[in-house]
């Protein structure tokens, strides 16, 4: 899985202002963001947080960002849908760095039975949890629709964990949440009995 900066070919060329939409993840061009270091002369460049890249598509085949980090399942999203983008740098990898976490005794697909998990809806995340109901399809349960508000949902009670990334996927893990799926490793999904 990985995340790509895209760039909207219409736009940007000629902008005084770019608008770059990120996730909450730390990545290195977030320093770059924070201290100016991509402004030139006639460019500034202002650094927006997204919530997933279902969102992120619509903004850029809507023109209201011009370069955006996008996972892998979005981007393929967007140019099936014909949104006009190239890719021109591959941020990261995803590995570990998202995944589904999930409250202690919860420790196979089994245990996911009944439960209610949160997601950013249109993410990769969404689509690693809908993978995950194609992978053990006698084991139902429902999906909700969460990106910040996560860690807030799983205190309420209301969800068993979340597919998330960054400081939410932090929070949770503060909160004694830990992680029943990678990202990565789909094939090394462990089933007990």
């Amino acid at each position: 899985m990985r995340s790509s900066l895209l760039w909207t070919l219409a736009a940007a060329a000629s902008a005084e202002v770019v608008r770059l939409g990120y996730f909450g993840e730390a990545q290195p061009f977030q320093v770059a963001c924070a201290r100016g270091w991509f402004d030139l002369a006639d460019v500034t460049v202002a650094c927006l947080p997204q919530a997933s890249g279902g969102y992120v598509v619509s903004k850029l085949d809507e023109g209201d960002l011009e370069v955006a980090l996008l996972g892998s399942t979005p981007a393929a999203f967007a140019v099936a849908r014909g949104v006009d983008i190239k890719n021109f740098y591959v941020a990261h990898e995803k590995g570990s760095s998202q995944g589904l976490l999930v409250r202690p005794g919860i420790q196979s697909p089994r245990d996911l039975a009944g439960r209610t998990f949160g997601t950013p809806f249109g993410s990769t995340a969404h689509y690693h949890m809908m993978y995950i109901q194609t992978l053990f399809p006698d084991v139902s349960f429902t999906l909700t629709g969460c990106n910040a508000g996560c860690p807030d949902l799983y205190d309420a009670g209301t969800i068993d964990g979340a597919f998330v990334w960054g400081g939410v996927m932090e929070k949770l893990k503060q909160r004694n949440a830990t992680m029943l799926f990678p990202a990565r490793g789909g094939a090394r999904i462990k089933f007990n009995g």
